[in-house]
């Protein structure tokens, strides 16, 4: 018989309870490209990184959160309420009170005078190109290095869940999350946003309130059990203590946050999309006051799960050793299933929102900072050759994710480790440098250069000094080292601003289109997406190879349905899909005119029934279940 030991259809197989669990997950997955492909053709604006800067602030706000929640928090913030980490939960709370408002006032108007999608454009304009190339290499390593850590997390979680194959995972969350960024733009990715935080938030309720069903208290005497609990009164003892803790993690959460509130080109995007200053600052009022309450939210996901293993309802200790798995393994060991669906949806959510916007602004500095200032294009040729770069940057840059997300798979915790060390040394000089450009009127280049390279020294000393046994090694805290290095860049930029120096400021405002050149301009890119929609129907080499493909999986099936239990299985059903796609793969190579409309229509009906037909039986390979 062929293949005798084939053990990939043997064990690849759905059970009937499975797959309420995956029909949940396809079926998130098939909305959010049906969404996002819709949203594309009726969208209005006339660039696709600016989207007409025409977004109300209830969609500024949505996006925002769910760019800051990353399926991180769905995650590792339980696991902080596990251990009862209050330093965590107050420094985070703490310094986005201050952010938060520093970046109402001071910022929001500030960022939205850039002359185009990229707020590292107001670099170039005062301190010089050097400054804008700087912070959008940074930018670009960091969002892909960021991207690559939240699909490996997202995949290694499903894993834990279900026991889905942890490559598959980052494949299948890839391909979809580049599909979508790809088709719409960052209009397409501001409404999944919004969409994929509101699964989000009631993945959490629902899991608190699935997590108490399970703890057979009342509210009074459970709010008791977390006061009495003995890692919660240690945790409260030692907070009050060594009360320096905490305001290391509030000077760090500062540093971090406001960074990312700052001077993150991923959310400095959705101001500069915003309708006006006020729906900007809106936008950013209620979706940071809404980070608080969804970290509570999940925090307070690890304080009962802390409870529900304390009462020995599984006969097990809380133990702290296994705390970044454990809303994993409770999801996995006691959701049932349909909940359990809804639940790595929450987590697929998380992940994607976080995973869209880096693509996304990525793509938006490559082409802002990096292509425009040294194009010789100009007019319309120049208006489609960013189209084309957007579009193809976006595939690059989400392969480049996945592709990290493998490497540090593969590599485990001691890469990543030197790689965070790392972008905190260099990247604490981009919002240092925003900061002097906001304190200051006076600072210019050199005063620029002079404070990054302070802070860089002095952010690789306390990175990498620190524990070592010698006379010059760091003795300060790792947390402080963003916080100082920032610090020192703004006060030597300072200190050289006293001096007189050329100030580079070309200030000028983007230009918001009028409502008539909007009109025609977005009835000109919708028919040009029409057009290049209408055209990626047209039967095409990778749906060939698709077809290919598949049939051969199809013909493995047939030759060992046998050996691998298809013994109820219909072969005549799979021989009719098997032809179709046979006929799908050699069908151009006889019809000239490939572009006729019934011709497209009849290929795209076949390749329509027959990948399902195939994809139903490699799913279903043991039918009796």
């Amino acid at each position: 018989m062929f293949l005798p030991n084939l053990s990939f259809f043997a064990v690849s197989y759905v059970n009937a309870s499975q797959m309420s669990n995956v029909t949940i997950v396809l079926l998130y997955a098939a909305l959010l490209v049906i969404v996002t492909s819709i949203i594309s053709l009726r969208t209005n604006d006339p660039d696709p990184m600016l989207a007409g800067r025409n977004m109300p602030w209830w969609l500024i706000a949505g996006s925002i959160v769910g760019t800051c929640v990353s399926s991180i928090a769905f995650l590792a913030i339980p696991a902080k309420g596990y251990t009862f980490d209050f330093n965590f939960l107050l420094g985070y709370t703490i310094s986005l009170a201050v952010v938060i408002p520093i970046t109402f006032f001071f910022f929001v108007g500030f960022l939205r005078q850039t002359r185009d999608a990229s707020i590292y454009s107001l670099l170039n304009q005062r301190f010089g190109k050097w400054a804008s190339v700087y912070a959008s290499i940074i930018f670009i390593v960091y969002s892909t290095i960021k991207m690559g850590v939240i699909t490996c997390l997202v995949a290694q979680a499903i894993h834990l869940i279900c026991g889905v194959d942890i490559v598959s995972v980052m494949l299948l969350t890839g391909a979809i999350v580049v599909f979508y960024t790809y088709m719409s733009g960052i209009e397409g990715v501001i409404w999944t946003d919004l969409f994929q935080a509101l699964i989000l938030i009631g993945a959490g309720i629902i899991s608190v309130y699935f997590i108490c069903e399970f703890i057979p208290t009342t509210s009074h005497s459970l709010f008791d059990s977390i006061k009495q609990a003995p890692l919660c009164l240690e945790k409260t003892d030692l907070l009050k203590e060594e009360w320096g803790g905490l305001v290391i993690a509030c000077l760090f959460f500062f540093a971090w946050d406001g960074g990312f509130f700052m001077s993150n080109q991923g959310i400095a995007q959705r101001y500069i999309v915003a309708r006006s200053d006020n729906h900007a600052k809106w936008g950013l009022a209620i979706g940071g006051l809404m980070l608080p309450l969804i970290i509570a939210l999940f925090f307070g996901v690890g304080v009962l799960l802390y409870v529900f293993h304390q009462g020995g309802l599984l006969g097990l200790e809380p133990t702290i050793s296994g705390a970044e798995n454990v809303f994993a393994q409770f999801i996995a060991n006691h959701f049932p299933d349909g909940l359990k669906g809804l639940a790595i949806i929450g987590i697929l959510a998380a992940a994607m929102s976080t995973i869209d916007t880096g693509i996304n602004s990525s793509s938006t500095v490559l082409i802002c900072n990096l292509y425009e200032p040294y194009s010789k294009a100009t007019g319309h040729r120049q208006s489609l050759l960013v189209m084309q770069i957007l579009r193809a940057s976006s595939a690059a840059f989400g392969i480049a994710g996945i592709f990290a997300a493998y490497l540090i798979h593969l590599n485990g915790e001691s890469a990543l480790d030197f790689f965070w060390k790392a972008m905190g040394v260099v990247s604490s000089g981009v919002f240092g440098l925003f900061l002097l450009m906001r304190i200051s009127k006076k600072a210019g280049l050199k005063a620029a250069i002079y404070g990054v390279v302070a802070g860089f020294i002095l952010a690789f000393w306390m990175t990498f000094t620190v524990g070592l046994d010698h006379p010059w090694a760091s003795p300060f805290h790792y947390m402080l080292t963003a916080p100082m290095s920032i610090a020192l860049t703004v006060i030597v930029g300072l200190a050289m601003s006293l001096r007189p120096e050329k100030i580079i400021n070309s200030d000028s405002i983007a230009s918001i289109p009028s409502s008539k050149t909007r009109a025609q301009l977005a009835q000109k890119r919708k028919r040009a997406k029409k057009n290049i929609f209408a055209d990626s129907l047209r039967p095409k080499p990778f749906y060939r190879l698709y077809a290919c493909i598949a049939a051969i999986a199809g013909m493995v099936l047939y030759i060992e349905a046998p050996s691998i239990g298809l013994v109820e299985l219909d072969l005549k059903v799979l021989l009719a899909s098997i032809a179709c796609l046979l006929v799908v793969a050699l069908m151009p190579f006889v019809i000239r005119n490939t572009y006729n409309k019934r011709y497209a229509c009849f290929y795209l009906t076949l390749l329509g029934f027959a990948l399902p037909f195939v994809g139903a039986i490699a799913l279903f390979t043991h039918p009796t279940d």
